[in-house]
C-alpha cells in the first residue's frame, strides 16, 4: 500500500485569502475551467513569468517513488513568451517523466501539449550518457496565458543521489502558493 506525503505544507506567500477558499488552484491538475485559471492570474507575484501555484506530491513505495510536479505560470510579457517556448530540462538517465501542458490564452482557449512535441534524448555533452534532455514544444504561448503543467516522475528507490532532473520552473521563480 502506497503512503502519499505532501512534501512541503501549503504556504501561502501574498496571496489574497479569496484566492484559497474554492479556488481553481486547488483543483486537482486540469480539471479547472480555464476561465477560472485566467481569473486567478492576478494573485501570482510580479514578474514577466511567476507562479501561481509550485505543488509538489511525493508517493513513496516500497521499491519505488512517484513525484509529481504541478505547475500554474502566468504569463505576461512577449519576451517570457519566447522564452518558455521550447523548454528544456536535464535529468539522469531514469525513466523519463510523464509530461502534461495545457496553455490557456488570455482569451480563454486551452491548447494541450501533444506528446509528439516531448523530445527526449541523451545529452550530447555528456561524454558518459548518464544525462537525459528533455525538450518540450510549449503550444501557443502570448502574454496574459497561464500555462498549467503536470510532471509525474516514477524513481527506483536507488536513483536518489540527487534532485535533479525538475523542469526549469521548479524553485527558481516566486510562486504565490508552494505545496
Amino acid at each position: 500500500m502506497s503512503r502519499a506525503w505532501l512534501v512541503a505544507g501549503a504556504l501561502a506567500l501574498g496571496v489574497p485569502a479569496a484566492a484559497h477558499a474554492g479556488s481553481p488552484i486547488d483543483a486537482p491538475p486540469f480539471t479547472a475551467a480555464p476561465a477560472d485559471l485566467l481569473a486567478a492570474a492576478p494573485a501570482a507575484p510580479a514578474g514577466d513569468i511567476a507562479l501561481l501555484l509550485r505543488d509538489r506530491e511525493v508517493e513513496l513505495e516500497p521499491d519505488h517513488d512517484v513525484t509529481s510536479l504541478h505547475y500554474l505560470a502566468v504569463v505576461r510579457t512577449a519576451a517570457a513568451a519566447e522564452q518558455i517556448a521550447p523548454d528544456e530540462s536535464y535529468r539522469p538517465p531514469e525513466p523519463a517523466p510523464v509530461i502534461r501542458v495545457r496553455v490557456i490564452d488570455p482569451d480563454g482557449h486551452a491548447t494541450e501539449l501533444d506528446a509528439s512535441a516531448i523530445r527526449d534524448a541523451v545529452d550530447a555533452r555528456d561524454a558518459s550518457g548518464g544525462t537525459r534532455r528533455t525538450l518540450v514544444h510549449v503550444p501557443a504561448v502570448r502574454p496574459g496565458s497561464v500555462i498549467e503543467t503536470l510532471v509525474t516522475r516514477t524513481r527506483p528507490r536507488t536513483a536518489h543521489a540527487g534532485t535533479g532532473g525538475d523542469l526549469p520552473l521548479d524553485g527558481t521563480l516566486p510562486a504565490a502558493t508552494t505545496r
